[in-house]
C-alpha cells in the first residue's frame, strides 16, 4: 500500500511539473488521422454492451462528418473504475475526458488530474450552455476557472442523492408500503425478508449517506473528503463542524447497524459490488438518485424479466435546499491530447435530439423503438450503456413502463426548494492538501463500515475520531469554516 501511494504521489508530481506554467487545455498536441479525424479516448465504468461496437461505429460515422471527431472507449469494472481513472491520469496516460461526480471536483483539481475549459467552452460549448442553466456553472469553478460540466444540472438537483431505488414489482406483489420514511423503509425491508428469502432486502454499502436527511439537517461539505459537515439552518445561517459532530451522520450509522444486525444487509457487503448485484436481481433496495429508476429500468428489465424499478425521496420534513449542481460531471483530463475535440464532442451530444438519441439509445429500430408520444422501448443491451452521463431533460426519453405520476414527480422535484446560501461554493483544498491526503486514508478505512452498518459504531467510532484528529481533520474543518465564512461575506 505504501509503495502504491508513493508511486501515485510521484506520478502526480511529475505530471504537475510537466504542466506547470501552461494551460493543459491550450497546449496539448492534437492527434488526427490522414482524413483529419481526431480520436478522443476515455474509460467508462462497467462492462461494454454487446451492441457497443455497432453503435459506436454509427456514432463515429455521424460525428466525424459533423465535427471531425471519433470516440474510442475502454471499460473498467465499477469497483476498480475510480482508482483506474485517477492512477492512469496521474501516470500521464493519454485519457481525454473523465466522468465522475461533481463532489469530486476539489480532489481532482488538487491532484492536477483535470484542466480548465473556459476558453474551450467559449469557442465550442454553445449547445452545452443552451441546455444547462448558467446558474450551475459557478459550482464547477475553483480560483475563477471553469473545471467541469454539471452534466445533469437541468434534471432534478435538490438532494437528489438522498433517494431510494427499489423493486416496485416486489412491492406490488407483496402489498408493501412505499419506502419513503424510516418506518415504511423498515416495513418494506421486513416484507422482503419475509417473502423473498433468496434476495437481500438492502443491497447497499452506502445507504446511510442516502438517508442523512431522515436523521438530521447536516450534510457533507463537498471537497473535504468526508471530514467536514455543514448545516444550513432555517434562518439561512450556516454551521460547519467535524463529521462526527453531525447528528445526521451519527443517526444513520446507528440505523444501518440495526438493519445490518437484523439481516437486511448482506453480512459480507464490504466484499461485494452492490450496484451490479442489485441490477442482476440479487437485492430489493439500494441507494438511488432522483432519476435512477428511469435511467436503469432498461438494464434491470434485460437482466430480470418483469422487474420494475421505483424511486422515492428520503427527505423527510427537512428544509428542501437546492445546494449543488446535480451529481454527475464531465471533466477534461489534464493529460488530454485533444482538448478542443473533447468539448466539441460534449457539445455535439447536446446539439440535437438526433445526436442525443444516437449516443444515448443507439440505432433506431435495432436498439430502441419509439411510441407516437416519444416513449422509448429498449430492444438491445445497449440499454446498459451509461447514457446518464449526459442526462438532459430537454432530450431525455422516458420508457414505456414509466408511469405518468413518476414523470410528474421528476418534473416537480425541485419545486419549492430554497436556494442554499452556499450555492456555487467550491472548496479549494490547496491549503490543506497534506491533511486531506492523510485523512483520506482514515476515511477509507472506516466510512464503508459506518454507511453499511457492518461495523460496530460503539467500537470503531472512538478509533475513527482519534485517527482522524491525528491526521489533521481539525485543520481541514477550520479551513472549510474560513472559506465558507469568506464566501458568505462576499455574496
Amino acid at each position: 500500500m505504501k509503495l502504491r501511494i508513493i508511486a501515485l504521489t510521484l506520478a502526480v508530481f511529475i505530471l504537475t511539473m510537466a504542466a506547470a506554467g501552461c494551460d493543459a487545455a491550450g497546449t496539448s498536441p492534437v492527434s488526427a488521422d490522414a482524413d483529419g479525424i481526431v480520436t478522443i479516448v476515455s474509460i467508462f465504468p462497467g462492462e461494454p454492451p454487446a451492441r457497443m461496437e455497432a453503435v459506436l461505429g454509427a456514432i463515429n460515422e455521424k460525428m466525424s462528418a459533423d465535427i471531425g471527431v471519433n470516440l474510442a472507449l475502454t471499460w473498467q469494472p465499477w469497483g476498480e473504475y475510480y482508482n483506474k481513472i485517477k492512477l492512469d491520469v496521474a501516470a500521464g496516460e493519454p485519457i481525454d475526458f473523465i466522468w465522475m461526480g461533481s463532489a469530486d471536483l476539489s480532489e481532482l483539481h488538487n491532484s492536477r488530474l483535470i484542466a480548465p475549459i473556459d476558453s474551450l467552452m467559449a469557442q465550442h460549448g454553445s449547445n452545452i450552455y443552451a441546455n444547462i442553466d448558467e446558474m450551475f456553472f459557478p459550482s464547477m469553478m475553483i480560483g475563477g476557472q471553469l473545471l467541469g460540466i454539471p452534466s445533469t444540472a437541468n434534471a432534478p438537483i435538490t438532494m437528489t442523492g438522498h433517494s431510494a431505488l427499489y423493486r416496485e414489482d416486489l412491492r406490488l406483489k407483496h402489498d408493501l408500503p412505499i419506502p419513503e420514511c424510516l418506518e415504511t423503509i423498515e416495513a418494506y425491508l421486513q416484507g422482503i425478508a419475509d417473502n423473498e428469502p433468496d434476495l437481500s432486502p438492502l443491497m447497499s454499502s452506502s445507504f446511510g449517506w442516502s438517508m442523512l436527511p431522515l436523521h438530521g439537517d447536516e450534510g457533507f461539505l463537498g471537497g473535504t473528503g468526508g471530514s467536514t459537515a455543514v448545516r444550513v439552518n432555517h434562518d439561512m445561517s450556516v454551521d460547519v463542524m467535524p463529521i462526527h459532530e453531525a447528528q445526521a451522520w451519527l443517526g444513520t450509522g446507528a440505523q444501518m447497524r440495526e438493519w445490518y444486525l437484523k439481516g437486511f444487509v448482506p453480512s459480507d457487503i464490504l466484499n461485494m459490488t452492490p450496484g451490479p448485484n442489485f441490477m442482476n436481481g440479487m437485492g430489493a433496495m439500494m441507494n438511488g438518485s432522483a432519476m435512477s429508476a428511469v435511467e436503469r429500468q432498461a438494464e434491470i428489465a434485460a437482466n430480470v424479466p418483469g422487474a420494475l424499478l421505483g424511486g422515492t425521496k428520503l427527505h423527510g420534513d427537512r428544509l428542501k435546499i437546492m445546494g449543488g449542481n446535480g451529481g454527475n460531471a464531465l471533466y477534461l483530463s489534464s493529460t488530454s491530447r485533444n482538448p478542443e475535440a473533447v468539448v466539441k464532442f460534449w457539445d455535439w451530444v447536446w446539439t440535437s435530439q438526433e445526436n442525443y438519441d444516437l449516443y444515448c439509445y443507439g440505432i433506431l429500430g435495432e436498439d430502441y423503438e419509439l411510441t407516437e408520444n416519444g416513449r422509448i422501448t429498449v430492444l438491445s443491451d445497449y440499454g446498459n450503456f451509461p447514457n446518464w452521463m449526459f442526462n438532459n431533460m430537454n432530450y431525455l426519453r422516458f420508457g414505456v413502463d414509466t408511469t405518468d405520476e413518476f414523470i410528474e414527480t421528476i418534473k416537480a422535484w425541485d419545486d419549492g426548494a430554497v436556494i442554499s446560501p452556499l450555492f456555487g461554493f467550491s472548496f479549494d483544498p490547496s491549503n490543506v492538501s497534506t491533511e486531506l491526503s492523510m485523512f483520506g486514508a482514515v476515511w477509507a478505512a472506516y466510512s464503508a463500515s459506518f454507511d453499511s452498518g457492518a461495523g460496530d459504531r460503539d467500537v470503531i467510532l472512538p478509533a475513527f475520531i482519534a485517527e482522524a484528529t491525528a491526521a489533521g481533520q481539525g485543520a481541514i474543518v477550520e479551513e472549510a469554516r474560513r472559506q465558507v465564512e469568506e464566501f458568505l461575506a462576499n455574496k
